[in-house]
């Protein structure tokens, strides 16, 4: 029955991939979900098992869920003359079937309408749970590993759109079990999570941060940058980021920086030099507000930067000297000051 049921969903997901399907539509009923219930109760399952399939799992469609399996039957005797019985589902030496036609019946013998209070107690555990889930926040804005194949988890449901994602990156005859999704969950709602791994059935891996999560087919390399020169004005695109550069007069310096992707320079301290590379072991930077100098390394960590990001950090260099931690901060040698008389604009895309 296994390997049947195995070889099945191999066809069906087969026939999805070729079609580019995003979902996979079945003819589950309520009967069924109460099978499915009383048989992870049996098996002391918790919260997440007891609340039976769902309606729409990002992979799955089962629009029949809340009718009983006769209401179907029914219609289907009265527009079709041609029903395709499998005469397994009525072998007693399997466990499902003697729970479909000897313990649910007893059940509604002992509590008559059992079956639709058993599934309606699966919906609304469901509910619950679906309410106590951490939304997934927005990627789009927040630097990630750099990778051809990588999935961006669109803000929203998180196992929806974990799901999604991981039917996109298509391991085939793969799916992803609630062990990985509670793993995945447990890292995006556990506050500012600066970067973490989690492994994935077909060798993907899932990559949360700060409340977003990205899906890679595979453990990406991050490449060093080499040093390459910054035009002013234009723009460059690196892997991973295009960084944009125009001069600006002072009066219409804003004051302050609008976010973490723009940064705002003293051109005259600039000067004509300047650079982009990824850090060097010995690179040092002065933030704002600090007296000294600083191991670029444990300034990078203390800003929260995830490791898995801090070696391909690129940073703008004003001649040999580091001007701008890109996406983090400046150092002070470059900041605006009222003698400035021109500013240099620099901007961050992440991709």
């Amino acid at each position: 029955e296994m390997a049947a049921r195995a070889a099945r969903w191999k066809f069906l997901r087969s026939v999805a991939d070729a079609a580019r399907a995003a979902r996979i539509a079945t003819g589950h009923t309520e009967d069924d979900q109460v099978e499915t219930v009383l048989m992870n109760l049996a098996r002391g399952a918790g919260g997440r098992g007891l609340q039976g399939m769902s309606v729409d799992d990002g992979m799955i469609l089962r629009p029949l869920l809340d009718l009983p399996r006769a209401a179907v039957l029914q219609y289907a005797a009265r527009h079709t003359s041609v029903i395709d019985w499998d005469q397994s589902n009525a072998a007693l030496i399997y466990r499902r079937n003697r729970i479909r036609h000897e313990l649910v019946p007893l059940l509604n013998a002992i509590y008559p309408g059992a079956n639709r209070a058993i599934a309606r107690t699966a919906r609304v555990l469901r509910e619950l749970l679906e309410l106590r889930q951490p939304a997934i926040a927005e990627a789009a804005g927040l630097r990630f590993p750099a990778h051809p194949q990588r999935q961006l988890v669109r803000a929203g449901e998180l196992n929806a759109g974990v799901v999604a994602a991981f039917r996109a990156l298509g391991p085939r005859g793969r799916q992803l079990t609630h062990d990985q999704l509670g793993l995945i969950a447990s890292a995006a709602s556990g506050g500012r999570v600066h970067g973490r791994w989690i492994a994935l059935p077909g060798g993907a891996w899932a990559y949360v941060r700060d409340g977003a999560v990205a899906l890679y087919p595979e453990r990406p390399e991050l490449p060093a940058i080499p040093r390459v020169r910054v035009p002013v004005p234009g723009r460059l695109t690196i892997a991973g980021a295009t960084l944009t550069s125009d001069l600006i007069a002072p009066e219409a310096f804003p004051g302050r920086s609008e976010g973490p992707r723009t940064a705002y320079l003293d051109a005259g301290a600039v000067g004509r030099a300047l650079w982009l590379r990824t850090p060097a072991p010995a690179d040092t930077v002065q933030p704002l507000g600090a007296g000294r100098a600083r191991r670029l390394m444990g300034f990078l960590r203390g800003r929260g930067v995830p490791a898995a990001l801090r070696a391909s950090t690129p940073l703008v260099l004003a001649g040999a000297r580091i001007a701008w931690v890109v996406g983090v901060e400046i150092d002070a040698a470059f900041a605006v000051r009222p003698t400035t008389r021109a500013i240099l604009r620099l901007s961050v895309e992440w991709k």
